[in-house]
């Protein structure tokens, strides 16, 4: 099945041939595993290899399309109450294993309230140490570096997003998603670096903000209509656009605490990750 999953036959020996000599020559490894109706079945399998073969992490990333992704494909897709009932029991295998274990772009009403911590959407992804820095994320999915240009875009700084000033510091266009200055071709990175460092804006605001873009702008998330009752909202994505256009929201069951929860890290501080140290 996995040959047929990518397209290539004999894709499954290369794997493994790929595995065996990583594993040979004692290098960590994680496992990654995208979401779809056919990867589903082989959830139980790829626990089990993973657990076999010394896997440090295993990522499962659900239906996420950003970019030139969007809209192209719809085929293939599980809704997530299946994902739910095909992970919930290999999430807990996997962990007692000793197995880091992360679900991405997930609404997190659709794991399970133990299984939270796992979820990683655009907010969490900042925390996690095995995924992309949103600063280096911004440059390589520029458009000269995902084409055959010869000319490549220099470094930016991480894009600002509905941040207009802070300290007294006017961070003028370069807040304001959808015009050239915001993708940094028409302003003095120099300058706006300054006014960036110089403002006090702390790590965490910009970073959060750059979640939110990626999610309300780059890729169109929306809520529910009982997303409106849950006291998580503003921690969650909610539902990919692609997502709601072919299955609806009305899968979103509200999360209910006493007051509403704000921090990010509400449910991943619970994790155990694992760090490899030199």
């Amino acid at each position: 099945m996995f040959d047929n999953i990518v397209g290539l036959k004999g894709g499954s020996e290369l794997q493994l041939k790929g595995l065996y000599n990583i594993q040979k020559l004692g290098i960590p490894f994680r496992l990654n595993c995208t979401l779809t109706e056919q990867a589903l079945a082989q959830i139980p399998e790829l626990s089990q290899m993973a657990i076999e073969t010394g896997a440090r992490v295993v990522n499962f990333i659900s239906f996420n399309p950003f970019a030139d992704q969007q809209g192209v494909s719809r085929e293939n897709v599980p809704r997530y109450a299946t994902i739910k009932s095909a992970l919930s029991k290999y999430i807990d295998l996997l962990e007692t294993a000793g197995i880091e274990v992360n679900v991405r772009y997930l609404p997190l009403c659709m794991l399970a309230s133990k299984h939270r911590k796992n979820i990683y959407d655009f907010q969490q992804l900042p925390y996690d140490q095995h995924e992309w820095d949103y600063n280096s994320w911004t440059w390589t999915t520029r458009f000269n570096q995902r084409s055959s240009s010869d000319e490549i875009d220099e470094t930016i700084p991480i894009l600002l997003y509905d941040v207009p000033s802070y300290n007294g510091v006017d961070f003028g266009k370069a807040s304001e998603h959808g015009t050239k200055e915001h993708y940094m071709r028409e302003i003095d990175i120099k300058e706006h670096l300054i006014r960036l460092f110089s403002s006090g804006l702390p790590k965490e605001v910009i970073y959060r903000q750059n979640a939110r873009l990626r999610a309300e702008k780059h890729c169109g998330y929306v809520y529910g209509e009982q997303c409106a009752e849950c006291s998580v909202k503003s921690i969650c994505d909610g539902f990919h656009s692609d997502y709601a256009q072919t299955f609806g929201t009305e899968e979103a069951k509200p999360i209910k605490f006493a007051k509403p929860v704000d921090d990010p890290k509400h449910y991943i501080s619970k994790q155990k990750k694992i760090v490899i140290k030199d």
